[in-house]
C-alpha cells in the first residue's frame, strides 16, 4: 500500500470536515463552490447553467451573488472559545520545561494560546493531534499541531497489553511552502511516518524495547524518502510515539462527533433559503411587458433581426393596428413573499439559539447569573466536556516531554477554566450574605469572603483579609482623637447646661 493510503475512520469524516471548514471560512469560500452549496432551480438547469451556457448560467451567477451567508459557525466558534478562556487555565510545569510556557511552537504559541487552537479545532471538526519533536538548537522539546486532515491513518491497538492502547503507527501529511529562488515557491506535500521499532545492531535485537522512529517521504511522481532516524534528547530515545489524539469527548484516535455540525448544516439551509427570498423579491421587481396584437415573429425586413422593446422612462411602445391590441405588465404573485419573510426570520432565530448567541444574554432583558447558567446549561456541559479533554491531551503530552527530558511528569498540570458564564454580582447581595448570616443561615465568614473573591470584590486570602482587617482597626484607633479632661474647679458642661434649664427666671 501507498504511504498516503488513509484510514477508513478518516475517509468517512472528510466530508464532513470539508463542509465545517468552508462555513468557517465564509461567504467567499462557499460561493466559491457554486452548485456545492447552492443548486441552481429547474429553470436555470433548463437553460443551461449546469453546462455554463446562457442565459440559464447568467441567472445562476446572478442568484448566487445576491444570496446571503450568515457567519453563524465563525460566530458561535470565537464566542464559545472565548467564553472557555475568560479565565486563564493554570498550567504547572517542571523547571526542566519552564521554556515551553512561553514558547511551545515553532509559530512562536505560548502553552495558553495553543490551548485556545486545540479548543477552536475541537469545535470546528471534534478533532486535533499533538507531536512532541526536538530541535538541535533549543533545550527542551516543543509541539508541532496537526489538524484532523493531516491525520491521515494511524494503528493503536497494543499487541503487548491487552485493553490499553498504545500508538504503534501515525502517519501525517504536511503542506510546506518552500522557496526554490529568491522570490519564487513551491508547495510541497510530505509524508510523516511516526512508528514504534525494534532496534537492531549489526543484524541483532537491541534490547527487548520497541522505539519511537520516525522518517518522511515526498510526494511526487518521484518520492523521496528521508533515512529512518530516531530522535533522542541528550541520548535519550522514547519507547512511546510522543503523539496524542485529542477529540471533542476524549484522547481516542477515533474521530469523535463534531459539535457545532449541526450549526453549520442548518447554517446552509439558511444560505438557500435567503437565495430564494431574494430571488422572489428580484423577480417581484422584474415585470414582464406583454403585448397583444402584435405577431411575436415580426422581424425587421432591413436588419434582419427581431424586434425589441424598451420600457421605462423615455422609451416608446407602439401597438399594431388590429382590433384588441394592448399592452400590459404581468408579474409573478406576492402572496408567498410574507411566508418566505417569516420562515427565514424563523431561520435565523433559531441560528442564533443553536451557537453564535447562547452565551450572551437575552436582548432587552436583565438576567440573573443563576438564569443565565440555567439557559445555557447544554451548551455548557458540551463546553465543559471539551475544555476538560483539550486540557487532558495537553498535559498527556507535556508529561511525555518532561518523561524525554527526565524530570518528573507528575509535576504536569493543566487546569482549564470551567466558568464560563460571567456573572455580575452586586454588592447588595454581599449585604444580603451577610444579613442571612445574622439571621442565623450557617454561612462562616470565611465561606462568605471565598463567595466575594469569586466574584471580583478582593483577590485576598481570607486570612490575609483578615489581618489587614485587624491592622487598620488598630490604625483607626491610633488616629482617633481623645477627648480633653475639663479643669479643676471648673463646671462642667452638662452642669452648665442643667442649671440654665432649671432657672425659670433672670437673676435679679
Amino acid at each position: 500500500m501507498p504511504i498516503n493510503t488513509e484510514h477508513p475512520d478518516y475517509v468517512e469524516r472528510t466530508p464532513d470536515w470539508t463542509l465545517m471548514r468552508d462555513c468557517y471560512a465564509g461567504e467567499r469560500r462557499i460561493k466559491s463552490k457554486t452548485f456545492t452549496y447552492l443548486p441552481a432551480t429547474g429553470g436555470m438547469v433548463e437553460d443551461g447553467a449546469m453546462r455554463g451556457a446562457d442565459p440559464g448560467y447568467s441567472a445562476y451567477i446572478a442568484y448566487l451573488t445576491r444570496a446571503v451567508f450568515p457567519d453563524s459557525v465563525d460566530d458561535a466558534t470565537k464566542i464559545l472559545v472565548g467564553a472557555m478562556h475568560r479565565k486563564p487555565a493554570k498550567i504547572e510545569l517542571p523547571e526542566a520545561l519552564e521554556e515551553m510556557r512561553g514558547l511551545a511552537t515553532r509559530e512562536g504559541d505560548t502553552l495558553e494560546g495553543l490551548l485556545r487552537k486545540i479548543n477552536e479545532e475541537q469545535l470546528l471538526v471534534g478533532r486535533v493531534g499533538l507531536l512532541a519533536d526536538v530541535s538541535p538548537s533549543r533545550n527542551v522539546p516543543h509541539l508541532v499541531q496537526y489538524p484532523a486532515e493531516s491525520i491521515i491513518n494511524w494503528d493503536d491497538r497494543n499487541p503487548d497489553v491487552f485493553g490499553v492502547d498504545k500508538l504503534q503507527l501515525v502517519v501525517l501529511r504536511e503542506e510546506i511552502q518552500r522557496r526554490t529562488d529568491v522570490f519564487e515557491w513551491e508547495n510541497v506535500t510530505q509524508y510523516r511516518v511516526c512508528l514504534l521499532e525494534q532496534q537492531f545492531e549489526g543484524g541483532e535485537p537491541v534490547g527487548t524495547s520497541r522505539l519511537y522512529t520516525t522518517f518522511t517521504e515526498t510526494d511526487g511522481a518521484m518520492p523521496v524518502a528521508t533515512d529512518a532516524i530516531t530522535p533522542v534528547y541528550k541520548g535519550t530515545p522514547l519507547d512511546e510515539i510522543p503523539f496524542v489524539f485529542i477529540g471533542s469527548n476524549d484522547l481516542s484516535s477515533k474521530p469523535d462527533e463534531i459539535p457545532l455540525l449541526g450549526l453549520a448544516r442548518y447554517t446552509l439551509t439558511t444560505y438557500r433559503g435567503e437565495a430564494d427570498y431574494r430571488q422572489t423579491l428580484f423577480m417581484l421587481g422584474q415585470d414582464t411587458l406583454v403585448i397583444i396584437g402584435e405577431d411575436s415573429g415580426s422581424e425587421d425586413e432591413d436588419a434582419g433581426v427581431t424586434k425589441s422593446t424598451r420600457t421605462g422612462a423615455g422609451a416608446k411602445i407602439s401597438l399594431p393596428a388590429v382590433p384588441g391590441a394592448d399592452a400590459k405588465f404581468i408579474g409573478i404573485n406576492r402572496d408567498g413573499l410574507s411566508e418566505q419573510r417569516v420562515a427565514l426570520q424563523n431561520d435565523h432565530t433559531r441560528l442564533r439559539e443553536m451557537g453564535s448567541r447562547l452565551l450572551e444574554p437575552r436582548s432587552g432583558t436583565a438576567e440573573s447569573g443563576e438564569a443565565l447558567k440555567v439557559r445555557v446549561a447544554a451548551q455548557t456541559s458540551t463546553l465543559l466536556q471539551i475544555a476538560m479533554t483539550a486540557a487532558a491531551g495537553l498535559e498527556s503530552i507535556l508529561k511525555i516531554c518532561a518523561k524525554w527530558v527526565g524530570a518528573d511528569p507528575e509535576q504536569v498540570k493543566v487546569i482549564p477554566n470551567l466558568d464560563f458564564a460571567e456573572t455580575k454580582a452586586r454588592p447588595a447581595d454581599l449585604r444580603d450574605l451577610l444579613d442571612a448570616r445574622e439571621r442565623g443561615a450557617p454561612l462562616s465568614l470565611e465561606s462568605i469572603h471565598q463567595w466575594a473573591k469569586q466574584n471580583g470584590f478582593t483577590d485576598a486570602e481570607f486570612e490575609a483579609e483578615v489581618a489587614q482587617i485587624k491592622t487598620e482597626q488598630e490604625l483607626m484607633d491610633l488616629l482617633k482623637p481623645t477627648p480633653e479632661a475639663p479643669e479643676q474647679g471648673a463646671p462642667a458642661d452638662d452642669a452648665e447646661d442643667t442649671s440654665e434649664e432649671e432657672s425659670d427666671t433672670p437673676a435679679e
